[in-house]
């Protein structure tokens, strides 16, 4: 029997103790037969698929190439779980992509409570089970998860090859309008049942349980705190922390090929988000479809949590660090909104001063500071020419003229215009928009740098300036005072 081909490309080197792993990783995966040929660049190549070592793609003349990414080569001799992710990347090379079903169930609360399918045997609390939801308005843009409200809810189990998924809608009967919000009837039964399933599996569980929470609590009028037992986006930010991706579809479609499932709905959320505007019955095969991957890749990356001390301790880590996160982001801090009008008045006033002093000494009495061309234009009026208008390269040449020069006055201003109007936008608006309830709750992401610092957004609550003024905007504690 021939070998089968396997053209490969990698901008590292292709060492022979590279190759060595390799053919380890390739036996042992069950492709002993195959071989690797490794693309020539500048070459011309159709209709076949490329294994790319890494993100960086080949430099070949390509039609109708499929490129699949699987672990650089310094990946793929260094850490624990290459045979796994070399092995479905072969996978993909040579098999089909993984099928997916087509319909999922549509249940109604009305009709089966969670509890009806777990006493007829549908549904079991004791196993792994994919939980997800899909919410309304536009998050990020004019909504934050206090505004949210949740459209379905869908959970996935397998008891041996039985497939089990089931979703749960707002919807009565309208299987084509828009989808409706979950009443406060429906919420409460679900509050009562959700929490029993003891083994809950999310991608980016710290969202939906944050929104969840908040609205089982509301519609029981009791607490509900549910358990995250297993975070897919977690345990892939542990085993490839540089990969920059680590959202549901592009995990997905990289290791099991899979199709896009969202593309039918673009046309309903050109505007973002707003997921109420999709048709019942598609936001219903969607939400049944994240749940379905979401299991795919517990499945897939458990196994690679497990196999490693190291990623077991750090993903415990994680796990822990995002609970406490997600308390903190449900308490949020205080926004004092009577400083942050006080402060805004007076830098829009700085601001002003500044603008006016701009347009006066400027040849145009429409003069814009944020204007880099027309900037440039006044400075070359002064006898000065520069390649930037950016902070750094403006402080630069303040450096090195006399404070009593026109060129002095121009910066200064346009400097105070400048900080006045980012202190505005970003310290007061800009957190603003956010508050809701006298807090602004932002959202922090463990997963959100390749070095394993925690970034934040919504807003950025890890960027605030030491400026006084800016501080009792958002003091930690009421009460407290900073002079």
């Amino acid at each position: 029997m021939e070998d089968r081909i396997c053209l490969v490309y990698s901008a590292h080197e292709l060492s022979p103790r590279a190759f060595e792993v390799l053919k380890t990783i390739k036996d042992e995966s069950g492709y002993a037969d195959i071989k690797f040929q490794p693309v020539v660049e500048g070459m011309r190549y159709a209709d076949t698929k490329i294994l790319v070592f890494g993100s960086q793609k080949p430099d070949i003349y390509g039609v109708g190439v499929e490129y699949i990414h699987t672990y650089s080569i310094p990946q793929m001799m260094s850490k624990a779980n290459a045979l796994t992710v070399v092995s479905s990347a072969l996978d993909l090379h040579f098999g089909e992509p993984s099928p997916m079903p087509s319909d999922f169930h549509a249940v109604r609360l009305v009709v089966t409570t969670i509890d009806e399918l777990v006493s007829s045997g549908h549904l079991d609390y004791s196993l792994p089970t994919a939980i997800d939801i899909e919410t309304s308005g536009n998050l990020g843009v004019t909504h934050t998860p206090e505004d949210v409200e949740v459209l379905t809810i869908a959970l996935h189990q397998q008891n041996g090859t039985d497939l089990r998924t089931y979703v749960y809608s707002g919807n009565e009967n309208d299987e084509y309008g828009g989808t409706d919000p979950m009443g406060q009837a429906l919420l409460a039964e679900l509050a009562r049942d959700l929490p029993k399933f003891e083994k809950g599996i999310y991608h980016n569980g710290k969202f939906d349980t944050r929104v969840l929470n908040r609205v089982l609590s509301e519609a029981s009028g009791t607490s509900v705190k549910l358990n995250i037992w297993f975070d897919t986006m977690l345990a892939h930010h542990v085993l490839n922390h540089a990969a920059g991706l680590h959202g549901l579809k592009p995990l997905c479609q990289m290791y099991f090929g899979a199709e896009e499932w969202e593309a039918d709905l673009s046309k309903y959320t050109k505007g973002g988000g707003h997921y109420e505007l999709i048709p019942n019955r598609l936001l219903i095969n969607y939400n049944g479809a994240d749940v379905y991957w979401t299991y795919r890749l517990w499945e897939f990356l458990a196994p690679q949590i497990e196999m490693d001390e190291n990623n077991q301790t750090a993903f415990e880590l994680e796990m822990q660090a995002s609970k406490m996160l997600l308390d903190m982001e449900m308490v949020g801090i205080p926004f004092h909104k009577d400083e942050a009008w006080k402060l805004k008045a007076r830098k829009e006033a700085e601001a002003g001063t500044a603008l006016m002093n701009l347009r006066e000494r400027s040849s145009k009495p429409g003069f814009n500071p944020n204007s880099p061309k027309q900037v440039k234009e006044h400075l070359l009026e002064m006898g000065v020419t520069v390649s930037s208008t950016d902070a750094k390269t403006l402080e630069a040449l303040r450096a090195d003229v006399d404070d009593d020069s026109m060129v002095a006055y121009f910066i200064d201003d346009l400097m105070i215009c400048r900080k006045a109007n980012k202190i505005i936008g970003t310290y007061v608006d800009g957190w603003a928009k956010h508050e809701r309830g006298g807090r602004v709750r932002p959202t922090f992401l463990v997963h959100g740098t390749s070095t394993g610092r925690l970034s934040s957004s919504a807003p950025n609550a890890q960027n605030v300036p030491r400026d006084k003024d800016i501080r009792k905007i958002v003091t930690l504690y009421e009460g407290n005072s900073l002079g």
